[in-house]
Protein backbone atom coordinates (compact mmCIF):
# COMPACT_ATOMS: atom_id res chain seq x y z
CA UNK A 1 0.00 0.00 0.00
CA UNK A 2 2.86 2.31 0.91
CA UNK A 3 5.18 1.28 -1.74
CA UNK A 4 3.92 4.59 -4.15
CA UNK A 5 4.44 6.55 -1.27
CA UNK A 6 8.17 5.74 -1.03
CA UNK A 7 8.61 5.93 -4.88
CA UNK A 8 6.92 9.18 -5.26
CA UNK A 9 5.91 10.92 -2.02
CA UNK A 10 5.43 13.63 -3.45
CA UNK A 11 2.62 12.56 -5.87
CA UNK A 12 0.94 9.88 -4.01
CA UNK A 13 -0.44 9.32 -0.52
CA UNK A 14 -2.20 6.64 1.16
CA UNK A 15 -4.23 5.32 4.25
CA UNK A 16 -4.98 2.34 5.51
CA UNK A 17 -7.04 0.27 7.94
CA UNK A 18 -4.98 -2.14 10.32
CA UNK A 19 -7.10 -3.92 12.81
CA UNK A 20 -6.78 -7.01 14.97
CA UNK A 21 -7.01 -8.22 18.62
CA UNK A 22 -5.14 -7.16 22.08
CA UNK A 23 -0.93 -8.54 21.64
CA UNK A 24 -1.77 -9.42 17.84
CA UNK A 25 1.25 -7.40 16.78
CA UNK A 26 -0.31 -4.27 15.15
CA UNK A 27 1.58 -1.54 16.84
CA UNK A 28 5.23 -3.70 16.58
CA UNK A 29 4.58 -4.21 12.97
CA UNK A 30 3.04 0.14 12.40
CA UNK A 31 6.66 0.53 13.84
CA UNK A 32 8.81 -1.98 11.93
CA UNK A 33 7.01 -0.99 9.16
CA UNK A 34 7.95 2.75 9.83
CA UNK A 35 11.53 2.11 10.08
CA UNK A 36 10.95 0.26 6.64
CA UNK A 37 9.56 3.24 4.71
CA UNK A 38 12.08 5.93 5.92
CA UNK A 39 15.15 3.80 4.98
CA UNK A 40 13.48 2.59 1.27
CA UNK A 41 12.31 6.16 0.63
CA UNK A 42 15.87 7.49 0.61
CA UNK A 43 16.74 4.91 -2.28
CA UNK A 44 14.51 7.04 -4.45
CA UNK A 45 15.97 10.27 -3.23
CA UNK A 46 12.59 11.27 -0.98
CA UNK A 47 12.25 11.98 2.18
CA UNK A 48 9.74 10.03 4.39
CA UNK A 49 9.00 10.17 8.32
CA UNK A 50 7.16 7.59 10.07
CA UNK A 51 5.51 9.15 13.55
CA UNK A 52 3.79 6.25 15.84
CA UNK A 53 1.41 7.91 18.26
CA UNK A 54 -1.17 6.61 20.77
CA UNK A 55 -4.55 7.90 20.73
CA UNK A 56 -5.59 6.73 24.35
CA UNK A 57 -3.02 9.10 25.57
CA UNK A 58 -3.08 12.28 23.27
CA UNK A 59 -7.11 12.23 23.02
CA UNK A 60 -7.46 15.43 20.42
CA UNK A 61 -6.33 15.83 16.78
CA UNK A 62 -4.86 19.33 17.91
CA UNK A 63 -2.39 17.36 20.44
CA UNK A 64 -1.43 15.25 17.72
CA UNK A 65 -0.51 17.44 14.96
CA UNK A 66 1.46 19.25 17.94
CA UNK A 67 3.56 16.56 18.68
CA UNK A 68 3.89 16.48 14.60
CA UNK A 69 5.35 19.58 14.89
CA UNK A 70 7.68 19.08 17.72
CA UNK A 71 8.76 15.74 16.08
CA UNK A 72 9.45 17.69 12.42
CA UNK A 73 11.66 20.07 14.58
CA UNK A 74 8.82 23.05 14.32
CA UNK A 75 8.47 24.62 17.61
CA UNK A 76 4.62 25.26 18.41
CA UNK A 77 2.73 26.30 21.38
CA UNK A 78 0.32 23.98 22.76
CA UNK A 79 -2.16 26.87 23.36
CA UNK A 80 -3.16 30.51 22.03
CA UNK A 81 -3.67 29.49 18.47
CA UNK A 82 -6.92 28.02 16.66
CA UNK A 83 -6.80 24.68 14.51
CA UNK A 84 -7.18 25.93 11.19
CA UNK A 85 -3.95 27.75 12.15
CA UNK A 86 -2.37 24.56 13.33
CA UNK A 87 -3.53 23.03 9.71
CA UNK A 88 -1.88 25.61 8.12
CA UNK A 89 1.51 25.47 10.28
CA UNK A 90 1.60 22.26 9.74
CA UNK A 91 0.70 22.37 5.88
CA UNK A 92 3.94 25.06 5.72
CA UNK A 93 6.02 22.95 7.91
CA UNK A 94 5.84 19.63 5.61
CA UNK A 95 5.92 21.48 2.34
CA UNK A 96 9.19 23.67 3.48
CA UNK A 97 10.66 20.68 4.97
CA UNK A 98 9.76 18.80 1.47
CA UNK A 99 8.81 15.49 3.60
CA UNK A 100 6.27 13.13 3.41
CA UNK A 101 5.09 12.57 7.15
CA UNK A 102 3.47 8.79 7.50
CA UNK A 103 1.28 9.50 10.79
CA UNK A 104 0.17 6.08 12.65
CA UNK A 105 -2.49 6.67 14.73
CA UNK A 106 -2.84 3.81 17.12
CA UNK A 107 -5.84 2.98 19.24
CA UNK A 108 -7.39 5.53 16.56
CA UNK A 109 -10.78 4.55 18.15
CA UNK A 110 -10.33 6.57 21.38
CA UNK A 111 -9.34 9.25 19.04
CA UNK A 112 -12.52 9.15 17.32
CA UNK A 113 -15.20 8.48 20.16
CA UNK A 114 -14.17 11.25 21.58
CA UNK A 115 -14.45 13.60 18.95
CA UNK A 116 -16.24 11.92 15.96
CA UNK A 117 -15.05 15.02 12.99
CA UNK A 118 -11.52 13.85 13.76
CA UNK A 119 -11.62 11.31 11.12
CA UNK A 120 -13.08 13.44 8.53
CA UNK A 121 -9.97 15.56 9.47
CA UNK A 122 -7.64 13.18 9.07
CA UNK A 123 -9.15 12.17 5.58
CA UNK A 124 -8.59 15.59 4.21
CA UNK A 125 -4.90 16.64 5.58
CA UNK A 126 -3.88 14.88 2.15
CA UNK A 127 -5.23 17.80 0.74
CA UNK A 128 -4.07 20.41 2.76
CA UNK A 129 -1.12 20.90 0.51
CA UNK A 130 -1.55 22.30 -2.74
CA UNK A 131 0.61 20.89 -5.55
CA UNK A 132 2.33 18.35 -3.99
CA UNK A 133 1.34 15.06 -1.74
CA UNK A 134 3.08 15.35 1.97
CA UNK A 135 0.53 13.41 4.24
CA UNK A 136 -0.15 9.82 4.59
CA UNK A 137 -2.19 7.88 7.97
CA UNK A 138 -2.08 4.09 9.14
CA UNK A 139 -4.93 3.43 11.59
CA UNK A 140 -4.57 1.16 13.94
CA UNK A 141 -7.28 -0.44 16.35
CA UNK A 142 -8.58 -3.60 17.59
CA UNK A 143 -11.68 -3.80 15.48
CA UNK A 144 -13.45 -1.43 12.59
CA UNK A 145 -16.69 -1.04 14.86
CA UNK A 146 -15.79 3.04 15.56
CA UNK A 147 -16.67 3.76 11.85
CA UNK A 148 -20.11 3.11 12.86
CA UNK A 149 -19.91 6.57 14.76
CA UNK A 150 -18.81 8.41 11.81
CA UNK A 151 -20.96 9.91 8.94
CA UNK A 152 -21.86 9.26 5.26
CA UNK A 153 -19.18 11.94 4.04
CA UNK A 154 -15.58 10.71 5.92
CA UNK A 155 -17.33 7.32 5.51
CA UNK A 156 -16.85 7.50 1.31
CA UNK A 157 -13.66 9.71 1.64
CA UNK A 158 -11.56 6.66 3.06
CA UNK A 159 -9.82 5.13 0.74
CA UNK A 160 -10.75 0.65 2.11
CA UNK A 161 -7.08 -0.46 2.42
CA UNK A 162 -7.98 -2.88 5.06
CA UNK A 163 -5.51 -5.28 6.94
CA UNK A 164 -7.14 -7.81 9.54
CA UNK A 165 -4.39 -9.60 11.83
CA UNK A 166 -5.39 -13.18 13.66
CA UNK A 167 -4.73 -14.19 16.76
CA UNK A 168 -0.97 -16.00 16.76
CA UNK A 169 -0.94 -19.24 16.58
CA UNK A 170 0.44 -21.80 19.69
CA UNK A 171 3.70 -22.35 16.91
CA UNK A 172 4.17 -18.72 16.40
CA UNK A 173 3.93 -17.69 19.42
CA UNK A 174 6.73 -20.57 20.65
CA UNK A 175 8.36 -19.05 17.89
CA UNK A 176 8.59 -15.72 19.01
CA UNK A 177 9.01 -16.76 23.00
CA UNK A 178 12.16 -18.51 21.46
CA UNK A 179 13.47 -15.63 19.85
CA UNK A 180 12.99 -13.48 22.42
CA UNK A 181 14.22 -15.45 25.30
CA UNK A 182 17.37 -15.70 23.66
CA UNK A 183 18.33 -11.91 24.26
CA UNK A 184 16.62 -11.65 27.40
CA UNK A 185 18.10 -14.72 29.74
CA UNK A 186 21.23 -16.08 29.49
CA UNK A 187 22.22 -19.94 28.25
CA UNK A 188 20.50 -22.95 29.94
CA UNK A 189 18.20 -20.44 31.96
CA UNK A 190 15.05 -21.19 30.36
CA UNK A 191 13.79 -24.51 29.87
CA UNK A 192 11.91 -25.28 26.19
CA UNK A 193 9.15 -26.86 28.53
CA UNK A 194 8.37 -23.36 29.97
CA UNK A 195 8.28 -22.06 26.44
CA UNK A 196 5.65 -24.23 25.18
CA UNK A 197 3.44 -23.77 28.40
CA UNK A 198 3.75 -20.34 28.33
CA UNK A 199 2.78 -20.36 24.52
CA UNK A 200 0.18 -22.65 25.27
CA UNK A 201 -1.66 -20.94 28.04
CA UNK A 202 -1.18 -17.84 25.85
CA UNK A 203 -3.09 -19.44 22.34
CA UNK A 204 -6.22 -18.94 24.11
CA UNK A 205 -6.25 -15.40 23.26
CA UNK A 206 -3.83 -15.15 20.73
CA UNK A 207 -1.69 -13.02 22.53
CA UNK A 208 2.12 -11.75 22.49
CA UNK A 209 1.88 -9.86 24.96
CA UNK A 210 0.33 -12.02 27.38
CA UNK A 211 2.91 -14.42 26.59
CA UNK A 212 5.79 -12.78 27.20
CA UNK A 213 5.05 -11.32 29.97
CA UNK A 214 4.39 -15.01 31.75
CA UNK A 215 8.36 -15.60 30.44
CA UNK A 216 8.92 -12.18 32.01
CA UNK A 217 7.32 -12.27 35.04
CA UNK A 218 8.65 -16.46 35.48
CA UNK A 219 12.13 -15.04 34.91
CA UNK A 220 11.86 -12.35 37.13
Amino acid sequence: YFQGVVERSGQMSQNVLLSGPVGSGKSMLAKKLGATLERNALLYGNRVKFFHVNCRIDRSLQAILTKCMHFLGHGYPSRGFGFEELLQSFSDALTGDKVHLIVAFDEVDSLVISDPSSLYTITRLREISQGSQVFSSLLISKTLDYLKAVDLSTLSSLQWNSISLDPYSLQQLYDILSSRSQDAFNDGCVEDDSLELAAEIASTYGDARYALDLIYRAGR
